[in-house]
């Protein structure tokens, strides 16, 4: 007789769906048993009742328990079995069964298939224990998951791991996915089980198992998760060749697991072959399972054992929720070998003789509880145990699932740290994992460990074994980002030194945050890289308190146009280290013309909570609480639509506003303060200097100083640019004609020395030095500084002379009477140098800003400062940076001789380019290509230092667009905009950007440039859209003809698709429309609308192609649209579909994958869920981390390009705050 083990699966699935009612009484059964087997019959047991069993009516003596065993049957046992049971309900006799003498082979266990929930710890593994007898044979072992689903389970195990073990010899075999071997299917075949699909997940192994002595061989089989999911699955022991010798065959099975509810309980199928019935001990134990460690056991297991009746509901024929002690269930323990159950325990055992079939035991928890426990099934043959003779037992082995595991860390006690127990006591011995302590993990995802316990005291003890699947994550990413180094790049309209605090220095810059320099400091320390809003990141006017060198005020606020939003005031009690922001209701503009103007914040000397702020737009304001209200003084009448000429028309208002400390005492209001207003001279307006002298509040009168200079009649009119506050008491006011940095043609320096009323006094003009070497309209100033520590000793610094060296710092000892230019070097080959020789420039550290030697001043200086404490250690800034000395005075005729000052760029930490585009190649030398404002962009290959070679020499032109060629990325091609006159407008590199070429000829009709342009994976093709044409043009032959594509939108961005050669996409901003060319730029046809649209100042939708696949695009939605958007149709047929989870995406860059990973590692600048940051993806973009935080928002992330070479580095811009980069292994 052979039954089909595939149609014992199967039931198993189909009886967790069919609940059958319980029965008051079960069916009686007819058995044929072998002579001399054994036989049992059972009737539900009830407390307080008693029972006697009868044959053919006769009663039994001494069967009066629940269960009757026949331990040796002959024909004299033949013949009907009935029980009599008596309650205090009355008595009822049953028949119950009845026994003949069959002929043939005894019935005996072929399989068992045990289905139950896999949770995610070694203490809810499956695990299937059995017994072989005789010599070894082949036995079929399985662990199914997957497959079950077809079987209606809903949540099967995911991912099934199989591990063999010996009791005597520990793993056997592991497996964690069959396949399709052939072997196996045709194992499958042979014992008629289910079909396992060749690509599933499913386990299966054939190992050859028993005895060679001829005894019988225990083993254990354990289906853990090897994802950490948990699920349903199915562990299966079949005999691969059934043998009907007594001594080789399967003759014990049990099983262990986590029992649940629902399709979470226990069910073990077995199957009964032969041609004759069997007795078998069936058990659901779990209250005594913690005597050996087990934790969480299934406190009342029920027992219910059905019979499988073809596609009718299965039969109950036997059920037992608590043994109550019997006695004959008892001995029959002891005749199989198997351990005791306490007498009063809730465990359940049946005793019962099966005719052949297919049969399932199902183990619940009393009331739906859950709970792990053992199901036993035990063949029960006449006066022999099942189980090997042996006086040995085997510890329980607890190991908790260990920790996750960091990628690229190695095994350790943390994760090794199993033990074992016999009664709740330790067991000596010692512990051999398998992968071993220091072993390296660089696999991600579930990884089994095995542990084998050798036991000290081998007589009493056997070896023992046990899995468990440890999680290989990622680590968490820990970036800490810094700057690629450039130094500085950008303009710093103000320095300062703190006037009673020793070495502690500020810059502020016009787009890109505020710097402190201070005693602790080895360098340039930013303040506002806290900032998510760039509109914020520049400083207008910076204010220090004389009391308290803690304390610091900044006005932000980039633009005071009428299109932008209102400035901020940020407060420091720290040097900056931290802010308090108060919101103005008034605007503020660092990046405005007049941002050299200054300085507009001042701190009350004698009552610091007093704080004066001369704005653009809304007069002087006045706070009396340190800053936290900002109300507006009433008294000083100031002319807000008066603009300021030389080409910069807009207010400039109150420039700077000075304190008289001498003219009060400390803890009461300064009672004189001086105001420069901008707007003298313009409309008949000649007031620009006011005082008051009942300073202090908002209603504090002011009047216009008397005897100053008018301008009203002047051929170029001028106004206040700066006014300081000399030691002797004295103000020295620069007047220009502009407002700066641009414009400005003349300048006068004029000083205040007031009387005792404070509103006259005497005024001096001190006449500038004359610009030698530049014509008529480059004679203006934009700076004044005096030296704190040293009455008459003054410095100016030039605006707009750009010929032949530059702007010119000028230093006077005798209050001007006298000049020496402190700055210029002799401009080589120009005998017209005005002052040649007379200071050095060193740049080491900073290559592009000239060739050594020839370094001029710079341009645009309107920050000018003397350290109180030092006269040696000035500073100046310009358009490009911040110069400083340390020995000053050796220009001084004081000195032993007019020596040569030494200027150096100490920038480090300065970082104030506006970046454009961001390359990162995948080979080469070149590690970084960037395109920036104003100084053009570097090829990086080492991004710790300034490149040796300085920036791009051609073309000298606002770089808009960059690419490489894939396949050979020393290939670059840049388009710049070549509005103010630079050319050439396209050029190309064939050594990684350290040199360039113009293109031989430009697309007709352009003029500036500009715009977008790409090149295909093999250079074969050039496709430029220009900003100044109608058309998209293409080339292919590297730039010298140019002809128009058709089908594309103009002024559409072009990208190149990574991995086809002369495949290029065009996205139109204006139209959101997706175009495609598959012929190099010839033509392109539209492949879809309705995409994001742009928007005037704000981040444009940007087209991105990966270059690991044909058609991986990604765009970003920029600041107009919500979320991020990839390719979901084919590589032929792009169609662009957002993903979900990201709210907003304004740039993207693109990585090495992960370790483990298969997905290019994904970078975007946005916003997920409610949270805005720099996020990573190693997963496609299903997840994504935030691997910037709080202190690190650079004022707005851009230009996010990740690193092909290395898995985690990503470099990115920040709001005028120049490329920064950051690293993560993890």
């Amino acid at each position: 007789m052979r039954l089909s083990h595939a149609y014992l699966a199967i039931a198993l699935s189909w009886l967790a769906l069919w609940c059958p009612s319980l029965w008051a009484q079960l069916p009686a059964s007819a058995v044929n048993v072998a002579e001399g087997g054994t036989a049992a019959f059972h009737v539900p047991e009830a407390q307080g009742t008693t029972y006697q069993w009868q044959h053919d009516g006769v009663a039994i003596a001494g069967a009066t328990d629940a269960t009757l065993f026949i331990a040796k049957v002959s024909s004299a046992n033949q013949g009907t079995y009935s029980c009599t049971a008596t309650s205090a309900s009355g008595t009822t006799t049953t028949v119950v069964g009845s026994l003949s003498i069959g002929t043939g082979n005894p019935g005996y266990l072929v399989g068992l298939s045990s289905r139950a929930f896999v949770g995610s710890t070694a203490n809810d593994n499956l695990i299937v224990g059995f017994f072989a007898a005789g010599q070894p044979k082949p036995y079929l072992i399985r662990g199914v998951g997957p497959t079950l689903a077809s079987f209606g389970i809903t949540d099967p195990l995911d991912a099934p791991f199989l591990t063999l073990f010996s009791t005597t010899s520990g793993v056997l075999a592991a497996n964690g996915g069959w396949q399709g071997d052939a072997r196996l299917q045709a194992a499958f075949n042979a014992t008629g089980d289910f079909p396992l699909p060749a690509t599933s997940a499913d386990t299966a192994m054939l190992e050859s198992l028993g005895d060679i002595r001829g005894g019988s061989a225990g083993y254990t089989a354990q289906v853990s998760t090897s994802s950490g999911s948990p699920g349903v699955a199915i562990a299966e022991i079949y005999d691969d060749a059934p043998s009907l010798a007594p001594g080789q065959r399967l003759i014990a099975v049990s099983s262990r697991a986590l029992v649940k509810s629902g399709d979470g309980i226990l069910i073990d199928g077995f199957v009964v072959t032969g041609h004759n019935a069997m007795t078998v001990l069936i058990r659901a134990v779990g209250p005594t399972l913690a005597k050996y460690g087990v934790t969480g056991v299934l406190q009342q297991p029920v027992l219910t054992l059905f019979q499988i009746n073809g596609s009718q509901p299965a039969t109950e024929i036997g059920s037992n929720s608590g043994w109550n002690g019997d006695a004959t269930l008892a001995s029959v323990f002891r005749l199989v070998g198997e351990f005791d159950l306490p007498s009063d325990s809730a465990d359940a055992a049946l005793l019962i003789t099966l005719p052949p079939g297919l049969y399932t035991a199902q183990v619940s928890g009393a009331n739906g509880t859950s709970g792990v426990a053992l199901a036993e099934v035990y063949e029960v043959s006449s006066g022999t145990t099942t189980k090997p003779t042996s006086d040995k037992t085997t510890p329980t082995i607890t190991w908790a699932t260990p920790s996750n595991v960091t990628l690229g860390t190695a095994l350790s006690a943390t994760q090794l740290n199993a033990t074992a127990s016999y009664g709740g006591v330790n067991v000596p011995g010692t512990f051999s994992y398998t992968p071993d302590a220091g072993t390296v993990m660089n696999t991600m995802g579930p990884q089994m460990l095995s542990v084998t316990f050798t036991p000290t005291d081998a007589t009493h003890f056997n070896p023992a074994y046990a899995t468990v699947s440890a999680t290989v994550v990622r680590g968490t990413p820990s970036y800490s980002f810094r700057n690629v180094k450039i130094l500085a790049g950008g303009y710093i309209p103000g320095v300062y030194f703190h006037p009673t605090e020793p070495n502690l220095m500020y810059a502020r810059t016009d787009i890109g945050g505020i710097y402190r320099w201070g005693p602790k400091d080895s360098h340039w320390v930013p303040l506002l890289d806290w900032l998510t809003d760039g509109f914020f990141n520049g400083g207008d006017a910076i204010g220090l308190d004389p009391t308290n060198p803690n304390k610091l005020y900044v006005a932000v606020g980039l633009y005071s146009n009428s299109w932008a939003g209102n400035g901020e005031m940020l407060i420091s009690n720290d040097q900056g280290a931290t802010f308090k922001t108060v919101p103005l209701n008034f605007k503020n503009g660092s990046n405005n013309p007049g941002r050299g103007m200054g300085e507009r914040i001042a701190v009350d000397p004698n009552m610091p909570s007093i704080v004066y702020f001369g704005t653009r737009q809304d007069g002087l304001r006045v706070s009396t609480d340190s800053g936290n209200t900002w109300p507006q003084a009433t008294g000083l009448k100031v002319v807000t639509s008066v603009s300021i000429g030389g080409g910069q028309y807009m207010p400039m208002g109150v420039v700077s506003v000075l304190p008289i400390k001498a003219s009060g005492s400390s803890g009461a209001a300064t009672p004189v303060v001086y105001a420069a207003v901008a707007g003298t001279g313009l409309n008949g307006n000649s007031q620009a200097l006011y005082v008051t002298t009942n300073g202090g509040s908002t209603t504090s009168t002011w009047t216009a100083v008397a005897g100053q200079p008018s301008f009203a009649s002047a051929p170029k009119p001028m106004s206040p640019m700066q006014a300081k506050l000399g030691p002797n008491g004295s103000l020295y006011i620069l007047y220009g004609d502009g407002a700066g940095s641009d414009g400005d043609t003349v300048g006068q320096l004029w000083k205040f020395t007031p009387d005792s009323s404070w509103t006259s006094g005497t005024w001096t003009q001190i006449v500038l030095p004359v610009n030698v070497g530049g014509p008529p309209d480059q004679q203006g100033f934009g700076s004044v500084a005096v030296d704190p520590s040293h009455p008459g000793t003054i410095m100016v610094g030039t605006l707009n002379q750009y010929w032949p060296t530059g702007d010119v710092v000028y230093r006077s000892t005798d209050d001007g009477v006298t000049w020496r230019d402190v700055s210029s070097v002799k401009a080589p080959g120009n005998s017209s140098s005005m002052s040649p020789n007379l200071a050095t420039h060193d740049n080491t550290n900073a290559p592009y800003v000239g060739a050594p030697g020839t370094v001029s001043t710079g341009n645009w200086i309107t920050g000018l400062a003397i350290d109180p404490f030092n006269p040696d250690h000035a500073m100046y800034s310009f358009g490009g940076g911040l110069w400083i000395t340390h020995d000053l005075t050796k220009a001084d005729p004081s000195a032993s001789s007019l020596g040569i000052v030494d200027w150096k760029f100490e920038d480090e930490g300065i970082e104030e380019t506006a970046v454009n585009v961001l390359l990162a190649p995948p080979s080469g030398s070149t590690i970084l290509l960037s395109g920036i404002g104003d100084v053009y962009g570097f090829a990086h290959t080492d991004l710790t230092v300034s490149p040796a070679q300085g920036n791009y020499k051609v073309s000298q032109a606002m770089p808009t667009s960059m690419d490489f060629q894939q396949n050979m990325p020393t290939t670059v091609l840049r388009a710049s905009d070549g509005t103010y006159g630079a050319t050439p407008l396209g050029v190309i590199s064939t050594d990684g950007g350290f040199t360039w070429a113009g293109f031989a000829t430009m697309p007709t009709g352009t003029t500036t440039g500009g715009g977008s342009i790409a090149i295909a994976a093999d250079g074969s093709s050039i496709v430029w859209a220009t900003q100044d044409t109608s058309s998209v043009w293409y080339s292919k032959d590297g730039g010298k003809t140019w002809t128009a594509s058709t089908g594309i939108q103009a002024q559409s961005q072009i990208v190149a698709d990574r991995a086809k050669a002369g495949v290029f996409y065009g996205y139109s901003g204006r139209t959101g429309t997706l175009t495609m060319s598959t012929d190099g730029g010839v033509t392109f046809s539209t492949i879809q609308t309705g995409l994001p649209i742009a928007v005037p100042f704000t981040p444009a939708p940007t087209l991105y192609s990966l270059p690991d696949a044909q058609g991986h695009l990604w765009l970003t939605a920029g600041g107009n649209a919500d979320g991020l958007y990839t390719n979901t149709g084919s590589a032929a047929s792009p169609q662009l579909t957002q993903i979900a989870g990201v709210q907003k995406s304004t740039s993207l860059g693109y990585g090495k994958a992960a370790p483990g990973s298969s997905q290019l590692t994904l970078f975007i600048a946005g916003t997920i869920g409610t949270q805005w940051g720099l996020f990573r993806s190693t997963d496609g973009g299903a997840s994504w981390i935030r691997i910037n935080d709080d202190a690190h928002q650079y004022g707005g992330i851009d230009h996010v390009t990740g690193d092909m070479r290395t898995f985690g580095t990503v470099y990115f811009s920040g709001s005028g705050r120049g490329i920064l980069w950051g690293t993560s292994a993890n």
